[in-house]
């Protein structure tokens, strides 16, 4: 669980350098921040956009840790969910990603706070 919020809070630098870079607009896709940044090595983007538990189980299940194997495929195959549309002025404690479905046994998934904070949410919460 903490690797799963680790990861998002790495997530949270890089899409702040975008923002940076866009007056403030972070990016409404994950391909659009990979494309940006240009990250293609499908062992970078897995270490950062797969959920440490999903990955384990990929990679014991089929001998291979890549779920995602480029920029093209990471919407579709990142663990985590990109809220389009934000900007650094929205409120503090608005979600600008999040964890997709159950990796962690219905304990909870990681969230993204707009201001880079990470945090752990409760399925009594999920949406």
């Amino acid at each position: 669980m903490t690797m799963c919020v680790h990861n998002l809070k790495v997530i949270g630098l890089r899409l702040r350098l975008y923002a940076d870079e866009h007056d403030g607009a972070f990016p409404d896709t994950w391909s659009a921040l990979v494309t940006h940044l240009e990250i293609t090595d499908p062992d970078s983007l897995d270490d950062v956009f797969v959920c440490p538990e999903l990955g384990g189980y990929h990679y014991r299940k089929r001998g291979r840790s890549h779920t995602v194997t480029g920029p093209d495929d990471i919407d579709e195959c990142s663990s985590y969910v990109l809220v389009g549309g934000l900007h650094t002025t929205d409120d503090k404690d608005t979600i600008l990603a999040y964890e997709k479905g159950d990796n962690h046994g219905g304990v909870g998934h990681s969230v993204l706070y707009i201001d880079g904070r990470g945090g752990w949410d409760p399925p009594g919460n999920w949406r």
